[in-house]
């Protein structure tokens, strides 16, 4: 599927692969590379469900059956262009912005691999159940399923009084549009440039949200009267939708440590290689970090290093959150991290790809661009391959296919510009030439000041 953008603020046009596993952004600073990002993290988060204009005849006692494949030839232009529109109009909220901002923005879907969608609805069971019992509509029971191999979703409505058909055929048709939607798009996961801060503040933002309600409390004895909403809406602080998600995670970390995903292995990976030290959730919902050296004290996070603060929320995600067919959104990787780890991060990524994730980065490291080069060549299967792979000690699911990975280039002229990843990689020149002219000036103050 591609995204295509056009006047969102400094970015007049970019065409984004939503198909491709792995999307580099790249270029200067204040291009519109967070713009891209926090739109197609808006795009996926909305799950428009019920804005999905599709009507069939659905309701009825026993089996319903219907055929994926030709739901979504049929209605496959109407289902993506109010998808497209939802977010368009949803765009201030992930901004935090104001509506005028974008009032020329366009937004476009198109379903471009319909083939590579069919193969993966083959490959994935869903199933589910609804049920109410009430004095109005009775005792009405929804189970669905579609099997792996097969297209066919099946509901079965199972129903004492169905004269309230009209409610029943709103909640059927709701189920089968998430389902849809399901398959048309990824569950998006964001980890911001902010988020070095949002596990120490996001304590300080609630003890200022209990400030609020009590001077909104305050409000009753005021002999005059003053609308609520009207005092809301003067000292609220609005963030993007990103941030809000995340402080929300924060928020919400003594409940989210007690799910256990099957991808904690990466949180466990990170704390390894790259933290030397674990990270933990207290029963009060506070991130803390113990150090592996014997001895070291836990630690608090505004205590820690800023490597710490940069990777406790990936490693907090892989732990308790992640799931498959996830849709993974990075601010800068490198964050605060040397460069070894910055490579390691990298390796990293080819891996968690492996496992069916997608992953988009936005990214200014060189370090993390020339290993990703180096997975994609060692790609190629070959005897010198299978020998350079042993003395590097590369893993296989550490390798990308030039297929596999989408590079945009922004470079303030407002255009997104793809550029070609081929069997030897890709090529970011804006980054290229600065190491190039650095080096040439090194060499010249050296040979002048030592000749």
């Amino acid at each position: 599927m591609k995204l295509t953008i056009k006047n969102l603020g400094i970015v007049e046009e970019a065409v984004i692969d939503l198909d491709k596993d792995l999307i580099i952004l790249c270029g200067p600073n204040n291009t519109g590379k967070t713009y891209v990002a926090y739109t197609i993290y808006g795009l996926m988060k909305s799950n428009s469900s019920e804005l999905l204009d599709i009507s069939i005849d659905i309701l009825k006692d026993g089996v319903i059956e219907i055929d994926l494949y030709k739901l979504i030839e049929n209605f496959r232009d109407t289902i993506l262009n109010q998808i497209a529109l939802s977010c368009k109009e949803n765009l201030p909220d992930i901004f935090g912005s104001e509506k005028s901002f974008f009032e020329h923005t366009q937004l476009t879907l198109e379903l471009t691999n319909l083939q590579k969608l069919k193969e993966f609805i083959l490959q994935n069971k869903i199933d589910g159940k609804l049920s109410s019992s009430n004095g109005h509509n009775g005792h009405i029971v929804f189970t669905y399923v579609k099997p792996t191999e097969s297209s066919i979703l099946s509901y079965t409505f199972v129903s004492d009084k169905t004269e309230d058909k009209i409610f029943w055929t709103y909640v059927l048709m709701s189920e089968i549009r998430k389902v849809l939607f399901r398959f048309l798009f990824f569950n998006p996961y964001i980890a911001p440039a902010e988020r070095t801060a949002i596990n120490i503040f996001s304590k300080e933002l609630s003890l200022k949200r209990n400030v609020l309600i009590d001077q909104l409390l305050e409000l009753k004895n005021r002999p005059k009267p003053v609308d609520p909403f009207d005092f809301l809406e003067k000292r609220a602080t609005r963030y993007p939708l990103p941030i809000r998600d995340n402080l929300i995670i924060a928020e919400d970390l003594a409940n989210l440590k007690k799910n256990k995903s099957e991808f904690a292995y990466f949180a466990d990976e990170i704390e390894k290689t790259i933290l030397q030290g674990k990270i933990a959730v207290s029963k009060d919902g506070e991130v803390l970090f113990k150090p592996s050296k014997k001895g070291s004290p836990q630690l608090a996070m505004h205590l820690t290093a800023s490597a710490v603060k940069s990777l406790a929320h990936l490693i907090i995600y892989f732990r308790h959150m992640a799931e498959k067919r996830d849709f993974i959104i990075i601010d800068e990787p490198e964050l605060n991290l040397h460069p070894a780890y910055q490579v390691m991060v990298a390796r990293l990524l080819a891996k968690i790809v492996h496992q069916g994730f997608k992953v988009m980065i936005s990214t200014h490291s060189d370090y993390i661009i020339r290993e990703l080069n180096n997975l994609i060549m060692l790609s190629k299967k070959s005897a010198k391959t299978e020998k350079l792979l042993k003395k590097f000690s590369y893993a296989k699911d550490e390798l990308l296919s030039p297929y596999q990975v989408g590079v945009y280039m922004f470079d303030g002229t407002g255009i997104a510009t793809p550029l070609e990843v081929s069997k030897s990689g890709f090529e970011v020149t804006s980054i290229d030439t600065v190491i190039h002219r650095q080096n040439e000036r090194t060499q010249e103050i050296y040979f002048s000041l030592n000749g």
